[in-house]
């Protein structure tokens, strides 16, 4: 926001994405978040796209325990990163 001179009204903080999903749904406010979480909103006229934000991303991290039997989808997933 800074880097475009905006000065927001931060009127919640969320990290869950159905929690974000409702509030950007029910609030009238304006709200950043994947438009993957939105898209039935968007493709029915409910959400607005305003912007697209390319240089933002979000990272994932998967939490494992070993186990005696591999799961091999997972195995091959978690290899990929």
């Amino acid at each position: 926001c800074n880097s475009h001179g905006l000065s927001p009204h931060i009127c919640a903080e969320v990290d869950d994405m159905a929690m974000l999903r409702l509030l950007a749904r029910d609030s009238g406010d304006i709200a950043l978040l994947p438009a993957v979480v939105v898209q039935d909103e968007l493709l029915n006229g409910t959400l607005q796209l305003y912007a697209e934000l390319p240089d933002i991303a979000e990272q994932f991290f998967a939490v494992t325990l070993q186990r005696h039997f591999g799961l091999g989808i997972l195995d091959e997933l978690l290899s990929q990163s």
